[in-house]
């Protein structure tokens, strides 16, 4: 997590996959990255979209997955971070034969250099993220001149 001189970005991502995809060689990847410490999962949240038409929470073990350890430990992130504004949001976008796997996680790629440079006196000045329409209108703005 964060430390006096770092605060990671905390980010999420919203994924909608088919109930049958399988999910094995993500949730690796995934714990590969938690494991190697650049990337702190704070909630995974499966959803669904249930008869009455509204975004209904499922079990972690709702996702299909060839490799029976692939889901391993990231049962202990489900924390259901999720409102119900954010249910409804959800809802408007899954179809019947759909999920939603949803990740909200603190990126921790930084955190080493960021050690280093505040062992060296260095502090963080400011940290943020750039939308990415605001980039491309940025370079777009830097071709033309």
């Amino acid at each position: 997590m964060s430390t006096d001189s770092f605060t990671a970005p905390i980010d999420f991502a919203v994924f909608i996959i088919r109930r049958d995809s399988d999910v094995s060689a993500a949730a690796r990847q995934l714990r590969s990255q938690i494991d190697s410490g650049t990337l702190t999962l704070l909630d995974i949240e499966v959803l669904a979209l249930g008869e009455d038409g509204r975004a209904t929470r499922e079990p972690l073990e709702a996702l299909t997955h060839s490799d029976p350890g692939a889901l391993g430990d990231l049962q202990s992130s489900e924390s259901d971070l999720l409102d119900e504004e954010d249910l409804a949001d959800l809802a408007d976008e899954l179809g019947p034969d759909e999920l939603a796997v949803v990740l909200v996680y603190e990126d921790r790629s930084l955190a080493t250099a960021a050690a280093h440079l505040a062992a060296e006196g260095g502090r963080l000045l400011w940290a943020g993220g750039v939308h990415t329409d605001e980039l491309e209108h940025a370079l777009e703005q830097t071709k033309e001149a």
